[in-house]
């Protein structure tokens, strides 16, 4: 099995709870995967995302504030 891995972006964005909530959700269903934190400084946004998306480091992401 393929492992999917997935991430909140923000900034800050260590206080969010996502990461616990989705890798409860992960093993709940014995999937694969890793949900994470994902910070990125307001400045540096979009060349970020620019990089995340051309790599396909990861199969998706939410956002969260302050974007």
């Amino acid at each position: 099995m393929q492992q999917i891995k997935a991430g909140v972006v923000g900034y800050p964005v260590v206080q969010s709870l996502s990461p616990l909530i989705h890798q409860h959700w992960i093993a709940q269903y014995g999937l694969s995967g890793i949900y994470e934190h994902i910070e990125i400084i307001p400045d540096q946004f979009d060349r970020v995302i620019a990089h995340i998306k051309d790599e396909n480091e990861y199969d998706g992401f939410n956002i969260t504030a302050p974007y």
